[in-house]
């Protein structure tokens, strides 16, 4: 089975986070055995360095046709104009090198703007995974509602990575999605946590040091339960509001028990998550939230908030699901870990994770779908 992925760009050392969902579910379905073609259309700005033009490589066992122009923000019309121009001429490679897909697989919305013409053009299954958080939050204008809309219509499927995003455009496109999680990577994520290697309690948190992740809410409620035991927290990530986040650790007198370690690679994280004992992140909102079941992936007891994403896999089982934007919620959810960290056996909290989240685990259920989709046009 050849199936297409068309996606903003394909992970890479300089840039990490890039297509890193769409990167691990390519190296997925490829150690399952599909023969896997990877459209990396990059329109990020001038300010992100990389190669400019067309690029063709091999990564993880699959295909990469990259396109990478100096588009940076512009209105969707012309980003799905120019992608899907991008599109054509990438395809055109892929034919001559791999042959024709036997399903086109998109993911998140703006992308799917791009890949719905292939589709059109070429009468191949399309499809599309929605990741994006604009959706869940419902902030997107009348043009991208329209754009996006055409997407779901086009495609021959459409995946929701959590039920809440599932709810989400049921409710704003009627769209009867299917609710698949995003995969993790269970050869990173290897280390499990020894409890009694460290005399000091750590937490670890991760992600974008932006107001909706909540390290505002995260540090305060730190504070308030260094008063009580010995524990340090370990916040990795980068953003702009890094300086202020700094100030308030400084201004609550836990500096000295607060790393900011800026951005960090999955291996360098895995590494830091194997020496802690808990994962916590008091996000505002959360489409998926990736780094929760990493952590659950690496044997981490994880806090969560009712933020969204969280609440389909986070239980009493593997953490705790505390209040959105309540401080002592999190500080009470964080006591409870740290008084309880006995109860959580890190080989089930890995096992339990693996049975959600595994490459065998979200890749068979793909897999099965492109085969129904593939049957079903073979009987039309």
């Amino acid at each position: 089975m050849h199936i297409l992925f068309v996606t903003r760009g394909c992970r890479s050392q300089a840039y990490p986070l890039l297509g890193i969902f769409e990167t691990d579910q390519a190296k997925a379905l490829c150690s399952l055995g599909l023969k896997i073609s990877y459209l990396a259309i990059d329109l990020r700005s001038i300010r992100r360095r990389r190669k400019l033009g067309y690029h063709f490589y091999n990564k993880d066992g699959f295909d990469v046709f990259e396109l990478s122009l100096p588009i940076g923000a512009v209105p969707i019309k012309l980003f799905t104009f120019i992608g899907r121009l991008c599109a054509l001429f990438l395809y055109r490679k892929v034919v001559k090198k791999n042959g024709v897909p036997d399903i086109i697989h998109s993911h998140f919305a703006n992308i799917g703007t791009i890949a719905s013409v292939l589709k059109r053009k070429y009468n191949v299954p399309l499809v599309h995974t929605e990741h994006s958080s604009e959706i869940i939050y419902n902030k997107i204008d009348s043009i991208k509602k329209r754009l996006y809309g055409k997407v779901y219509t086009d495609a021959d499927a459409v995946i929701a990575v959590s039920p809440a995003l599932q709810k989400a455009l049921r409710d704003t496109f009627k769209v009867d999605a299917l609710m698949i999680f995003n995969i993790i990577d269970f050869n990173t994520f290897t280390n499990i946590r020894n409890i009694n290697g460290n005399n000091t309690f750590t937490f670890v948190s991760v992600g974008g040091l932006i107001y909706r992740k909540g390290f505002d809410l995260l540090i305060t409620a730190f504070a308030e339960l260094s008063k009580d035991i010995n524990a340090n927290l370990v916040i990795v990530g980068q953003g702009p509001l890094l300086p202020s986040l700094q100030d308030l650790s400084r201004e609550l007198n836990v500096a000295d028990k607060i790393i900011f370690t800026g951005n960090m690679d999955r291996e360098s994280i895995a590494a830091i998550m194997s020496k802690s004992q808990a994962f916590v992140l008091a996000s505002r909102g959360e489409t998926f939230g990736v780094v929760y079941a990493e952590a659950m992936a690496a044997g981490l007891p994880v806090i969560a908030t009712k933020c969204g994403g969280p609440e389909s896999f986070v239980n009493s089982g593997n953490g705790i699901l505390a209040p959105t934007d309540n401080i002592q919620g999190l500080v009470k959810a964080m006591k409870y870990i740290y008084n309880n960290i006995g109860q959580y056996d890190s080989m089930k909290l890995r096992n339990q994770a693996y049975l959600m989240f595994s490459y065998q685990s979200i890749g068979q259920k793909i897999i099965n779908l492109y085969k129904t989709i593939i049957n079903h046009n073979m009987t039309k």
